[in-house]
């Protein structure tokens, strides 16, 4: 059995544009804690594997200090990570993901086909592919990609998009999906979790994003805990893990004499 937490989408250093200056600052700063939190919270609950799937920056030209501070975070992760770079933060020779140290314990996809880690301790092997520039038009990687039968527990990593139609960010396709064969495949880039799906036999999720960044991105965001047993068999359950929320409220302020008895009448 392992134990995984599938998370992604942290788009660190975003801009925050409605937001003033100084708010979009103190967000910018606490968005470069998840990291640190997320591990925290991982290495408590016990957890094997962490499958990063993309996008864990706004763009390839974060601020000096945010890749650094993942780096240092997920170093401080008693397991494993994986993390597939996404459409906005591609792996490319002058991005972070080039640019950065990591810990032994952080694994990168680094190009546009299937790649496999694997790991004989937890009886794992986890299949993914990396974003190497902006825009994938073409879903290069599933098709025609099958995991062997050896015994493993065999997990997928991508950032992508699942659907019946064209899409510039590696579009996915389900029947591909289901011949895949993989215990789970783990996604990233839709920012709103979507629960355990199946294609097939295989179940796969996005995990949605761990913060939500504006009025587009309402309710609880967090990461998906995954449990994989030895004979495939998964479960998974969402942990709110955001230290904000969006919410759009719907007050009756009949009566109100002022805005400031408005506002109140909206506040709790």
């Amino acid at each position: 059995m392992v134990r995984v937490v599938h998370a992604g989408d942290f788009h660190l250093d975003s801009a925050f544009g409605a937001l003033t200056p100084e708010q979009a600052r103190q967000r910018r700063m606490e968005s470069r804690r998840t990291p640190e939190r997320l591990v925290e919270w991982a290495n408590d609950h016990g957890a094997d594997l962490l499958l990063l799937s993309g996008d864990l920056f706004d763009s390839d030209s974060p601020y000096g200090d945010t890749a650094p501070l993942l780096a240092q975070a997920l170093g401080c992760f008693r397991g494993q990570a994986v993390i597939a770079p996404g459409n906005h933060d591609p792996l490319t020779p002058d991005g972070p993901y080039a640019r950065t140290r990591w810990s032994d314990n952080v694994h990168i996809f680094t190009e546009d086909r299937m790649q496999t880690i694997t790991f004989p301790d937890l009886n794992c092997a986890v299949h993914g592919a990396a974003f190497t520039a902006p825009e994938c038009p073409t879903d290069s990687v599933l098709p025609g990609f099958r995991v062997p039968q050896d015994g493993l527990i065999h997990i997928g990593l991508l950032h992508g998009d699942v659907t019946t139609s064209d899409s510039r960010y590696r579009p996915i396709r389900a029947a591909d999906i289901a011949g895949s064969g993989l215990d789970y495949l783990a996604l990233g880039h839709v920012h709103s979790c979507s629960g355990v799906l199946t294609a097939g036999a295989v179940p796969y999720a996005y995990c949605g994003c761990i913060e939500g960044r504006g009025f587009d991105e309402l309710g609880d965001k967090g990461v998906l805990v995954v449990t994989v047993d030895d004979g495939g068999a998964v479960s998974a359950e969402f942990v709110p893990l955001a230290r904000r929320r969006y919410e759009i409220l719907t007050v009756d302020v009949t009566g109100a004499e002022s805005p400031d008895a408005a506002l109140a009448a909206a506040l709790p």
